[in-house]
């Protein structure tokens, strides 16, 4: 395999599911904002009604800048490894990165010669880079 550059690692954190996981991470982050008073209870007191912090928390979600970066970067990925261009990139990106299959155990499962599998990724990842921005 060849070296694992920056758009090897978000194509394996889309199939493994880590962008959502990071979504939601993030997101969990941002609503457990708990305050703890000198007596070390929990309190939700600070003068706001619940309806206007539910309203609040939603827009911070909204316009939070690692959210927003995330779920385009989540777009960017399933937009191509889906796209009928190309037929074979999901499964070769799931059994890459979730089987950890290696080259020639790839080309066993999919009766695929190396160098097709290797092309297939190779121009998935050079479309992702020509029209997504992302830099290798």
């Amino acid at each position: 395999m060849p070296k694992i550059d920056r758009l090897d690692r978000l194509i394996r954190d889309y199939v493994n599911g880590n962008i959502d996981k990071r979504i939601e991470a993030r997101i969990e982050q941002l609503t457990y904002k708990s305050k703890i008073d000198n007596l070390g209870i929990r309190t939700s007191c600070n003068g706001d009604s619940e309806q206007l912090r539910a309203v609040l928390l939603k827009e911070q979600i909204q316009d939070d800048a690692l959210i927003i970066q995330l779920k385009h970067q989540k777009y960017q990925i399933e937009a191509w490894i889906n796209s009928s261009q190309f037929n074979n990139a999901r499964s070769i990106c799931e059994a890459r990165w979730c089987d950890n299959l290696f080259q020639w155990e790839i080309e066993q499962k999919y009766n695929m010669s190396r160098s097709k599998i290797y092309k297939d990724y190779r121009e998935l990842k050079n479309t992702i880079m020509m029209w997504s921005g992302f830099a290798p």
